[in-house]
């Protein structure tokens, strides 16, 4: 502790680590909710996009190369079913895996 009896800045970010983001060779986070029911490819989209290797964040950079607008956590939330997902991020999703639209409807 400071002089004053106060933590310090740097003691204060030791002794907190609630704020330590996962990094990419961490272990996954389980899902905490259920998936919801307004989409039907959130799911699809999971899987193919663990079963390639890609981030939530690539993907969403990938998206937005072709011109969708989306961020992290709407990413997320589609993934989630939680939101609806347009017909273009589905046609952008199906293009960047290299797969058809129907391929994504399907259960994997």
């Amino acid at each position: 502790m400071g002089r004053s009896g106060l933590k310090t800045v740097v003691e204060w970010v030791v002794e907190d680590t609630s704020f330590v983001r996962q990094r990419e060779d961490d272990p996954v986070k389980p899902r905490q909710k259920p998936l919801g029911d307004k989409n039907m490819v959130g799911a699809s989209v999971t899987k193919l996009r663990k079963l390639k290797h890609i981030s939530q964040k690539e993907l969403a950079i990938n998206m937005q190369l072709m011109g969708i607008d989306i961020n992290l956590s709407s990413l997320s939330k589609l993934e989630g079913q939680v939101r609806i997902a347009t017909d273009k991020e589905i046609y952008a999703i199906a293009r960047i895996f290299h797969i058809s639209v129907d391929e994504l409807f399907r259960e994997l």
